[in-house]
């Protein structure tokens, strides 16, 4: 008969917590492959989470059961400077490509308005009129 051996498998847990905190919480657990169901309470970052883990043979599958905030509130120093260290740097070139589309975007208007002497003038073009601009 297959006897299994006793075995550590490292699992990542990966628990999405409600919008109001917006945040990934990743946790890395060692989890012995004799016990088909292990519970494992831990806290990172002011979190408690409680889950459950179900081994199977090769595989295991994460069921998150209950997270409950400890000890501080939800925005302390600490936490604002690891949302600061971790969000601001991905917001940079998010943030520079809108304002310069903005910007381009205002330049082309004027630069349409200053070539149209119709628009510039406050001028109604007729129907069949051709722009001033070559």
């Amino acid at each position: 008969m297959y006897e299994k051996k006793y075995t550590e498998l490292k699992c990542l847990v990966i628990l999405e917590l409600p919008l109001s905190e917006s945040a990934l919480y990743c946790f890395e657990l060692n989890i012995s492959r004799h016990n088909k169901y292990n519970y494992k309470l831990i806290t990172y970052c002011y979190v408690q989470v409680l889950i459950r883990i179900i081994m199977f043979d090769g595989c295991c599958q994460v069921i998150w059961l209950l997270y409950q905030q400890i000890l501080s509130k939800l925005i302390n120093m600490i936490t604002f400077k690891y949302l600061f260290n971790t969000y601001i740097p991905f917001a940079f070139p998010i943030t520079g490509f809108l304002i310069g589309s903005y910007l381009d975007h205002q330049e082309n208007l004027r630069l349409t308005k200053f070539r149209d002497k119709s628009a510039l003038y406050g001028k109604e073009m007729a129907s069949g009129e051709a722009h001033s601009w070559p």
